[in-house]
């Protein structure tokens, strides 16, 4: 089991030779990241500049190409958790950025495809990094400038695959993923939009698999191919290909001959390829496969690993930019199927970011890069960089978008013996006292005043109650349960952050029996509980930093003889991580 990401990217219109009109997913939904332009070859004299900056860093943001040649870059993680709302638009015939009026709401993971009346919709996504998938879409008109609401998908969906086909006038929008129980879920369901009546309606069969962060192309054969996404966000499993036939509604799985998620679909010398990503260990990936229409066939490959980079068409080649090899974030550019690398590096090594082809020049747009910083950077690759319009534009500044381990809920103060007064903020609370149920690790806490009068910071008002220990805070309000950060009793603070448990596989296991924790901030001498029982055995603790959850580590421990059902529960020294039920057979 390994960490999850998704991936960024630009979700433009493309006239692909191998089909019609497509687009992939943005935000995190993959898809297809180049654009109908051509871009310039790799040569001695090419290059990079700087035009811009974006006026906000982000990430998880789509990028499309409009009509009239300008780039509507909309949404994005703006920080460890917060979405925006805020659209700029880069103009390449002077290569400055300006503010574009915002979207209703803040969107990360969402898509966006232009429609042939020269509109852009905008689906799904998340409003915060761990919140609720949206299930609303929008529209923006470039003439006039202004947002409008579009009609409510089926469900909400997070990272669907977003593609244009009919000549454009429908767009599926398949997949995704939400949050159940604060656990992620991929879906396996899809959207089907029409142009002509502005509506959505679900398509009546499922996917072959469920899907996420996946990316697709139309073909002229009357089929979108689906490919790269995750099937399991928890374990961060690939995948697998098929292809959706219009006519008859129906999803029909390809084999691929490596599952892949973060790969880079591109249409080149008029054939569909799927270059790098990661596999289901979670290494990065060098090789390439040629779609035909109906199968797939191993071709060539990268000359270096790479996941979630973006590939733009170059005639009968593609330009890679950029992902990055396991750890290692990448700034190097090479072409496909050549195997040519450029001599000029990207001045900021990025993943997950988004690339656009406008005539002879590619504009690479925000992303990650180096320690999950998120960059307002534009970097503009041409045959020609001194002739690019705005080139030696300044880098603009870059964000931490390292994940934090809180919830919505704060506390103040953090730590205290029992008897001190803690103000709880959160939302949700009851304006009933007894009907919130707060405790202290697991320690009940009686609430003397509530206080709702802020919709988005009510507030309770609790004392810490006797034979309270240090650990997390919970709010319940009529069955569902807020889990705070660590309240320290006694004297001193929290020395860092909690670790927090994203997923456990097996669920239920008997004694002796190894088991799979996934999260956050365990630390390098974790101890792992059963409902109060220590395990025996560590087998294995290893560490990853991903773009999307940040910082992943992946704990394998042995249930220990004499535990029973109930919260497992990661101990990073006096932090202690939010519980997860267990049930030992």
């Amino acid at each position: 089991m390994r960490p999850f990401t998704l991936r960024a990217g630009a979700s433009l219109a493309l006239l692909a030779a191998a089909g019609g009109l497509v687009s992939g997913c943005g935000g995190s939904g993959g898809g297809s990241r180049g654009s109908a332009s051509v871009a310039p070859p790799i040569t001695s004299g090419g290059g990079f500049t700087n035009v811009g900056p974006l006026q906000r860093a982000r990430v998880y943001h789509t990028a499309t190409l409009l009509h009239d040649g300008r780039i509507l870059i909309v949404g994005g993680l703006v920080g460890p958790t917060a979405a925006t709302n805020e659209v700029e638009v880069l103009d390449p015939a002077t290569g400055t950025v300006t503010p574009a009026s915002p979207m209703t709401t803040p969107r990360m993971q969402h898509g966006a495809v232009l429609l042939p009346t020269r509109k852009v919709l905008v689906v799904g996504g998340l409003s915060t990094r761990f919140g609720n998938a949206l299930s609303t879409t929008e529209l923006f008109d470039p003439v006039t400038g202004a947002w409008t609401a579009g009609p409510a998908l089926s469900e909400g969906r997070a990272a669907p695959t977003v593609t244009a086909f009919d000549q454009g006038r429908k767009v599926m929008i398949a997949g995704g993923y939400g949050f159940s129980s604060g656990q992620p879920v991929v879906s396996r369901t899809a959207d089907v939009y029409s142009g002509d009546s502005n509506t959505i309606a679900p398509t009546s069969g499922l996917m072959s698999t469920p899907r996420a962060g996946g990316e697709a192309y139309a073909q002229q054969n009357g089929q979108v191919l689906f490919a790269s996404g995750y099937r399991s966000v928890g374990a961060a499993l690939p995948a697998p290909s098929e292809v959706y036939d219009i006519a008859n509604d129906l999803f029909i799985p390809v084999a691929m001959g490596v599952e892949r998620a973060e790969a880079s679909l591109a249409v080149i010398n008029s054939s569909i390829h799927a270059l790098g990503g990661a596999d289901d260990a979670g290494a990065s990936l060098a090789s390439a496969e040629l779609f035909d229409g109906q199968s797939w066939s191993t071709f060539g490959n990268l000359l270096r690993p790479r996941q979630a980079a973006t590939v733009t068409p170059v005639g009968a080649q593609g330009l890679v930019i950029g992902g990055r090899d396991g750890q290692a974030v990448l700034g190097t550019v090479e072409s496909f199927p050549s195997g040519v690398a450029a001599v000029s590096s990207l001045a900021d090594p990025r993943y997950l970011h988004a690339a656009v082809a406008v005539s002879d020049r590619v504009y690479v747009i925000g992303g990650f890069t180096t320690n999950e910083d998120i960059l307002a950077s534009i970097e503009c690759f041409s045959a020609n960089p001194a002739a690019v319009p705005g080139g030696g534009a300044g880098a603009g500044t870059r964000v931490s978008g390292r994940a934090t381990t809180g919830s919505a809920l704060t506390l103040s103060p953090m730590s205290g013996p029992a008897g001190t007064q803690v103000e709880i903020t959160g939302a949700g609370f009851s304006p009933v006292a007894a009907a919130n149920i707060v405790r202290f690790n697991g320690v009940q806490a009686v609430v003397s005043s509530v206080d709702l009068s802020v919709p988005a910071a009510h507030k309770l008002r609790v004392l810490v109650p006797a034979g309270a220990t240090t650990g997390v805070v919970t709010v319940e309000v009529a069955g569902v349960v807020q889990s705070g950060p660590v309240f320290t009793v006694g004297t001193g603070g929290p020395t860092g952050p909690a670790p927090r448990i994203l997923l456990v596989l097996p669920n239920s296991a008997a004694p002796f029996i190894p088991v799979s924790i996934t999260g956050q901030d365990f630390g390098s001498q974790p101890v792992v509980t059963f409902n109060g029982v220590p395990t025996i055995n560590i087998v294995n603790l290893s560490t990853k930093s991903l773009p999307f959850i940040g910082s992943i580590s992946e704990l394998v421990v042995v249930v220990p003889p004499g535990a029973t059902s109930g919260p497992l529960i990661v101990r990073n020294g006096t932090q202690q991580s939010n519980p997860f039920y267990f049930t030992v057979r």
